[in-house]
């Protein structure tokens, strides 16, 4: 399953981002910024070779966490996680795995790993999470095949006309109202919304040792107003 978490500085994307793959019990994290930092259990590999020992030891399952910070080049140091990524699901299909992918304008998308992650993984054990400020640094070819969007607030009227024209008027005329650290859920296969409205529902620490429980396949917090697209808000 594929989820865009979208908006603008500080309003809860990468927490979004981790709170969903934390609620997965394997979890491969690229982390550009450096704003992933939680646990004793997990491998932070700051460098290519690095980051292959730590995909070595979460292959083994001797953790279950792997956070690649690139230094240096970040579209090489992305290109080795996607293919040290794609070579983990093709051998372990059936393993429940969340990929999350940080603030997405720090890398180039072009990636035959990334893919084939996202066109050949399965759509119930591999969760891939993509953080961005705008839909339009989203590529096309990853916006049409998205499983959900997450949008916080949007005003600048060019990433309000990709909303509606992705998902639904409504919904674009509803993400303009939003308070800080609210979201919609934009679900592109039942063409149903939810909001998500209280920030202490999926609020995690990304830079302690506190983490939430793994081992769920539906990893998204719960919504309220779920509804048709037809009827979505009045």
């Amino acid at each position: 399953m594929i989820y865009l978490a979208l908006g603008r500085r500080e309003q809860g994307k990468t927490t979004l981002g981790v709170y969903i793959v934390s609620r997965l019990p394997r979890r491969l994290i690229f982390d550009p910024r450096g704003m992933v930092n939680r646990s004793q259990s997990q491998t932070f590999s700051r460098g290519d070779q690095a980051f292959r020992d730590g995909m070595d030891a979460f292959e083994a399952h001797e953790i279950s966490e792997v956070v690649m910070t690139p230094i240096g080049n970040v579209d090489s140091a992305f290109q080795v996680f996607c293919r040290e990524a794609a070579n983990y699901i093709r051998k372990n299909p059936d393993d429940t795995v969340g990929v999350l992918i940080d603030e997405i304008r720090f890398m180039d998308l072009s990636n035959e790993d990334l893919d084939w992650i996202l066109r050949c993984s399965s759509v119930d054990n591999v969760h891939i999470v993509f953080t961005g400020h705008r839909p339009k640094d989203v590529p096309t070819d990853i916006r049409a095949i998205a499983d959900r969007w997450l949008l916080f607030s949007f005003t600048l009227p060019r990433d309000v006309e990709i909303i509606e024209d992705q998902c639904s008027p409504r919904v674009a005329r509803a993400v303009q109202s939003l308070q800080p650290r609210q979201f919609i859920t934009w679900d592109d296969r039942t063409a149903k919304a939810s909001y998500h409205r209280d920030p202490a529902v999926w609020f995690v620490e990304t830079r302690t040792k506190r983490r939430k429980p793994a081992g769920s396949v539906e990893p998204m917090p719960a919504g309220e107003n779920v509804v048709d697209k037809g009827s979505l808000f009045p």
